[in-house]
């Protein structure tokens, strides 16, 4: 968890090192050394950072974090502040503290509790590989050829600490494909880290190529036993499993040769279904029957699929909560209901739950549109189109933001860019700052602006100290097994 952000940042910072390929005698070449220096050869530092995340201006996320390097021990704090549409800011984030080998994180949104893990230790900001040091070695030279494509747009200042600063001003128009790779391969390499995206299976293919439907097998078992009797003319014997997995080897082995064909049957009258559709989802019957649906919504409304989302789990049940049982709850007397200590206010939390997920069913069964209704945290309610399996989905058909932008990029590029580094007199990185812009494409072939207004500030070289976990001094109690 702690590693992935600490890498979502790192890809920032060195993309940031090496947008500005036009430094002189080269300036840039240290600077990125600097930065790879902080990142993979540091053991005794401190990083506090900010960043503002806007998309076509309007802001959809606030980080905030410190992170401290102490040798084998570390500290990471991030608070992540999202806002809503009545004026409420959503504020959720961790801390995670490695001590000499044990990992502690408590989470925001249970400030109470913490949970402990084993780590390996680590000693740097980000672990080194074989792979890390191969990519930034070959990022080098790379960074020094780039010298003279952005002639004009670096400025380079000598600081009266004996530092350097670097400032590059890109106008909208001004990048090149250089610095839109690096963009790329840095938010990308960020995003699969943090997110798990696998972009290798995101699909760029012609739209004039038919889609592959989604299979969905109702009743797996009556499937197969229909499958069985398709293929060898007779009914299925009953104690067809209990002979594959528990007769004798010589038994066994020809049951499941039988199991194989059987299977292979299913797949190859799947894949021949597949071929009469375009995309959408085709529910197989345990009968060999099969209905098409163009969407994922029109299949779970028509087979009792609908489910209820919670914008704020906690906070609707604490509404419900006082109008079911003439009771106010706070939200932390509600989270240690939930832990289930005290029996029969558990029972109450469970049943109220039941309601609460019936009564909203309802609703959306009585819209019938699509199969998810959200449950926003101010008590109203609205019915959210599900993202296709095979769909092509834009950016703002997700619920959020953030994860549209993860699920739909199609295509990244430089926009602008006003960014500044600084270097102490020993050559290391002690500031950056500045706002960058892209331009993203999504998979529905919108357009938006992606603005990250960060600034990070780097000290504590050698003086950094990270204070032995003890939960008294968090307020935390340890997490209860199963919780």
């Amino acid at each position: 968890m702690k590693r992935r952000w600490i890498a979502a940042i790192a890809a920032c910072v060195l993309l940031i090192t090496a947008a500005a390929a036009a430094a002189t005698d080269n300036t840039l070449v240290r600077f990125y050394d600097s930065a790879v220096q902080l990142l993979f050869h540091t053991d005794n530092v401190t990083l506090n950072g900010k960043a503002v995340f806007t998309l076509d201006g309007e802001r959809f996320k606030t980080a905030e974090a410190q992170y401290v390097q102490a040798g084998v021990d570390s500290l990471m704090d991030l608070r992540l502040l999202t806002p809503r549409g009545d004026g409420y800011e959503v504020e959720n984030g961790y801390t995670v503290i490695a001590d000499n080998g044990l990992c502690y994180v408590i989470e925001k949104y249970n400030p109470f509790v913490y949970s402990r893990l084993g780590v390996d230790r680590n000693d740097t900001i980000i672990r080194r590989s074989v792979f890390m040091d191969s990519l930034t070695a070959i990022a080098r030279p790379v960074v020094g050829a780039a010298a003279g494509m952005l002639a004009g747009k670096l400025q380079e200042q000598s600081l009266e600490n004996g530092g350097t600063e670097l400032q590059l001003k890109l106008a909208p128009g001004e990048s090149n494909e250089l610095l839109d790779s690096l963009a790329v391969m840095a938010m990308r390499e960020a995003d699969h880290l943090y997110y798990g995206t696998d972009y290798d299976n995101v699909k760029l293919q012609s739209s004039s190529i038919p889609e592959q439907p989604d299979v969905m097998i109702d009743d797996w078992d009556g499937f197969f036993a229909h499958m069985y009797e398709v293929k060898y003319g007779q009914p299925m014997p009953k104690d067809f499993f209990d002979k594959l997995f528990g007769s004798s080897p010589e038994v066994s082995d020809a049951y499941v040769m039988r199991q194989q064909e059987v299977l292979a049957a299913m797949e190859d009258y799947s894949n021949e279904l597949c071929t009469r559709y375009n995309g959408g989802i085709i529910a197989i019957r345990a009968d060999g029957t099969h209905e098409h649906w163009d969407t994922l919504d029109e299949y779970y409304v028509a087979t009792g699929g609908q489910y209820v989302v919670y914008e704020e789990p906690m906070v609707t049940l604490q509404a419900h909560w006082e109008k079911e049982y003439g009771e106010k709850k706070t939200l932390e007397e509600l989270e240690q209901i939930s832990w289930g200590f005290d029996q029969a206010q558990y029972e109450r939390y469970l049943s109220l739950q039941d309601k609460m997920e019936k009564e909203y069913l309802e609703i959306a069964a009585a819209d019938g549109t699509t199969a998810e209704i959200l449950v926003k945290a101010d008590g109203t309610t609205e019915m959210v189109r599900t993202i296709d399996i095979t769909g092509r989905a834009g950016i703002r058909d997700y619920h959020t933001v953030v994860t549209g932008i993860t699920e739909s990029t199609r295509e990244l590029t430089v926009d602008s860019m006003d960014v500044k580094a600084e270097t102490d007199a020993e050559g290391r990185l002690t500031k950056a700052a500045g706002n960058v812009h892209f331009k993203l494409t999504d998979m529905a072939d919108q357009t938006y602006d992606l603005g990250i207004e960060f600034e990070l500030d780097v000290s504590g070289y050698g003086e950094s100290t990270v204070k032995k976990f003890d939960p008294k001094d968090w307020g935390v109690t340890l997490r209860p097994m199963g919780y």
